[in-house]
């Protein structure tokens, strides 16, 4: 991810920040626009993609956004943010988990 923002928008990290997260970057202009996505792939061959609005966190009065992705240890976790706007099936008779995008907004109408 350091890459992506060195290489393609020339941002660097700010260490400065003070915010609960490890990433953070001054925020520029139109930079909504270029925030890039994530594709996690798991070994049965299922692609789980997170949006942009689910891997940053904007913090308007600090003017800095921050990846939303933290280590967590031996378990990976998928926080709220990352799952939002997700329909996820867990079945458990067979041990499976299935996911893909959908509003949930319009599950509330």
């Amino acid at each position: 991810m350091k890459d992506y923002f060195r290489l393609r928008l020339n941002l660097r990290p700010v260490n400065d920040s003070g915010l609960p997260f490890r990433l953070c970057y001054k925020m520029v202009r139109g930079i909504e626009h270029e925030l890039p996505t994530m594709t996690l792939h798991f070994g049965d061959g299922a692609s789980y993609h997170i949006r942009q609005s689910g891997l940053f966190v904007n913090f308007t009065r600090e003017h800095r956004f921050c990846l939303a992705v933290m280590p967590g240890g031996r378990v990976s976790v998928l926080g709220a943010k990352q799952q939002f706007n997700t329909w996820m099936r867990f079945d458990t008779v067979h041990n499976l988990l299935a996911f893909a995008a959908h509003d949930c907004l319009r599950d509330i109408a």
